[in-house]
């Protein structure tokens, strides 16, 4: 539950989270937030995800999968 959760935030913010503001306003251990944020780059960084998670600069952020720009691009 604690990885839908970040996701959905993440998803929600369309813009870098710092990971220590996930773990303080979800209440939770460094520990429970990089757990979940491994389990979400395993769930959606793949080629058949249209939704990738990077991380810089001590922040997450869901982004679209860098293969599909062109045909993203088409909509913005």
């Amino acid at each position: 539950m604690v990885t839908t959760t970040i996701e959905a935030v993440l998803f929600a913010a369309a813009k870098p989270i710092k990971i220590k503001d996930l773990q303080k306003h979800l209440c939770l251990s460094q520990e429970i937030v990089r757990e979940a944020l491994d389990a979400l780059a395993t769930r959606r960084n793949t080629p058949d995800s249209g939704i990738h998670l990077i991380e810089a600069n001590d922040a997450v952020q869901l982004v679209t999968n860098a293969d599909l720009g062109e045909d993203v691009a088409k909509f913005l």
